[in-house]
């Protein structure tokens, strides 16, 4: 409980997305000990969440446009899945992604909601080791954690956005005044946001 109070506090402070997942899924182990840990990410291939770091294990691309993915984009809730239990709404999944979840071994899906209300990422943790199932708090404080990735993940699209504005603008002055020095971005603190 203390490691993942403190994680969801220090989430929103990391400015890079991959030390951001790194940090994440190496603190969800220590605290967890799932099986298996995943962070895929959206944005980096067309059309799928992709693998961005994964820990005891392996996970496959997951395609956006499937059942899987519409079951996350319409809660902000860890999305339990048990696909022994034939009432499960994972039994009724397309077979391909039936057996992402078996491959990946992955039995809660917590999704990272951007504040567009698009899924920009989610978390996918195994079975724990110690074979005792996720308690509410358990998925509550996840899903803290998921809320401040995804301002964390926004932060690194809007600043990619600005980026590539920012270096438009510079290239028209530039083709308008070749003189003109390019206005270098502001720097947003790390510390306090």
């Amino acid at each position: 409980r203390k490691i993942l109070l403190s994680l969801a506090s220090r989430v929103r402070f990391e400015t890079d997305p991959a030390d951001l997942a790194t940090m994440v899924v190496n603190q969800l182990d220590e605290a967890l000990h799932p099986l298996m840990t995943a962070i895929l990410v959206s944005g980096i291939d067309e059309g799928q969440l992709s693998p961005v770091t994964v820990l005891h294990g392996s996970a496959e691309p997951l395609p956006l446009e499937g059942g899987l993915v519409s079951m996350l984009r319409w809660s902000d809730e860890p999305l339990e899945i048990v696909l022994s239990d034939p009432r499960s709404p994972a039994r009724r999944l397309p077979a391909a992604e039936r057996e992402w979840l078996e491959c990946t071994g992955a039995v809660l899906l917590v999704p990272v909601v951007g504040q567009d209300r698009s899924l920009i990422a989610v978390i996918a943790l195994g079975e724990r080791r110690s074979e005792e199932a996720y308690t509410a708090e358990d998925r509550e404080l996840l899903a803290s954690i998921a809320a401040q990735m995804a301002l964390g993940f926004d932060v690194v699209r809007l600043r990619r956005r600005a980026g590539a504005s920012a270096q438009d603008d510079a290239d028209r002055t530039r083709i308008v005044s070749p003189a003109a020095q390019p206005i270098e971005p502001m720097m947003e603190c790390p510390r306090c946001g």
